[in-house]
């Protein structure tokens, strides 16, 4: 053998490289296993939002609480309060203007949108005033069935004067 062959077997051995081998080894492992670990985890919370999403389609859903006597009666006035704003007067005080006279006074006007009907109280000049304003009402487009449904001559103070009412249809279409 030759010398050279002891001194390699004869040199001493480097300390620590097993060490730092197995170190390497037990942390290659440590990571290894949390990444295991990381994957299994978000495997889990997959299978966990699948379980939730399919009990959230299978629970049925609650029906609406069926209102109240008094929120039936609130609601029922709220659509009369939106229909009689939504409600176009113009066409019939157009109507009216167009048939009035200096010789008619209009004392009171009650209209019922529900039935159509318009009830029309005032005082005339004379029969002759009254019946003109009669026939101009009859020609308006939008009253329909025009007619004298009450007259009385009242006398006040110096002026004879003649109370009247007078009914009409308010038509639909306007």
């Amino acid at each position: 053998m030759s010398m050279r062959d002891y001194r390699t077997l004869l040199r001493p051995r480097a300390r620590g490289q097993g060490w730092t081998c197995l170190a390497a080894l037990v942390i290659a492992t440590g990571a290894g296993w949390g990444v295991y670990l990381g994957f299994m985890a978000q495997a889990q919370a997959h299978r966990s939002e699948a379980i939730l999403q399919q009990a959230l389609a299978k629970r049925s859903v609650a029906p609406a609480p069926k209102p109240t006597r008094s929120e039936t009666d609130i609601a029922r006035r709220w659509q009369a309060l939106a229909a009689e704003r939504a409600y176009s007067w113009y066409p019939v005080f157009h109507a009216l203007e167009q048939a009035s006279s200096p010789d008619i006074e209009l004392l009171e006007f009650l209209p019922d949108k529900v039935s159509g009907k318009l009830v029309l109280r005032g005082e005339a000049r004379n029969v002759d005033a009254l019946t003109s304003y009669l026939a101009l009402m009859g020609k308006q487009d939008v009253l329909s069935e025009v007619h004298l449904a009450h007259q009385k001559n009242v006398v006040r103070g110096s002026l004879e004067l003649v109370t009247f009412e007078v009914r009409a249809l308010v038509s639909k279409a306007r």
